[in-house]
């Protein structure tokens, strides 16, 4: 349901709409708007979705990356705290051990 929320919260989304909206209401109801007007009038629309689309999947593959990088260091805290461990390393600060990383 979140899922449906941030859909319909989309600015993408909408514009597409509206430059929909605009094709088809100039074909139906007969705006008067020859198709070089209608190009000029959704082009720019369509850059926007465009270009957006760009930006917001940099911003996903940054996330990704730096979720990778978290991981990572999890795993790699992780197995130094086994490695200790195997070897009879007292771990203990104040009397309570090291919690290991949560898998996700």
């Amino acid at each position: 349901m979140y899922t449906q929320k941030k859909w319909f919260a989309s600015r993408k989304l909408w514009v597409a709409v509206l430059a929909s909206g605009v094709t088809f209401g100039n074909a139906y109801f007969d705006l008067g708007l020859d198709a070089q007007q209608v190009i000029l009038a959704v082009s720019p629309i369509i850059a926007y979705v465009l270009g957006q689309s760009a930006v917001d999947s940099s911003v996903v593959k940054a996330e990704g990356e730096a979720l990778n990088t978290i991981k990572r260091a999890e795993a790699d805290v992780y197995r130094e705290v086994q490695y200790a461990q195997l070897n009879g390393a007292d771990l203990s600060q104040n009397g309570s051990a090291p919690v290991p990383p949560v898998e996700g």
